[in-house]
């Protein structure tokens, strides 16, 4: 008997939830090899794990994987993308990210908005942090939300 996608999805949520990053990742391959499709919750999923975890640089690595898949990002997978850029200060990264979304139709939120922000200070781009803060303004993307 084979899980099906559902299945997988919600055990790897469930070890997000329990802190346990490497169980969903090894589930997430499981699922592939049996030939099942990932879609955005399972990324999703795997990406949250890693991010509660503060493993950045497998966050980053999962992004390759959403890049080579034809899964449409969504806000979490594009957050979790963000915020592993600006935890590991890569505001080029995170700004070039940011500017893909955009081409992509992907809306910004206040958590990519602050990630971006959060980024470009610890970078040492304090100006262009402000000027993005006006654009999250200017977005209609209340910065207290």
């Amino acid at each position: 008997l084979v899980p099906s996608g559902l299945t997988y999805n919600t055990v790897m949520a469930a070890c997000a939830e329990a802190g346990e990053p490497f169980k969903a990742k090894e589930l997430f391959s499981d699922m592939k090899a049996r030939g099942l499709t990932p879609d955005a919750t399972s990324f999703s999923a795997c990406l949250s794990a890693y991010c509660g975890a503060g493993k950045w640089d497998e966050v980053l690595e999962m992004a390759g994987e959403i890049g080579d898949s034809n899964v449409e990002m969504n806000s979490i997978t594009a957050n979790s993308i963000m915020i592993a850029h600006a935890m590991l200060r890569q505001w080029d990264k995170a700004l070039t990210h940011f500017e893909n979304l955009r081409r992509r139709g992907i809306k910004a939120d206040v958590l990519t908005y602050n990630a971006l922000i959060t980024a470009l200070a610890n970078g040492g781009k304090k100006e262009r942090a402000l000027q993005v803060a006006m654009t999250m303004e200017r977005d209609g993307v209340a910065m207290d939300e």
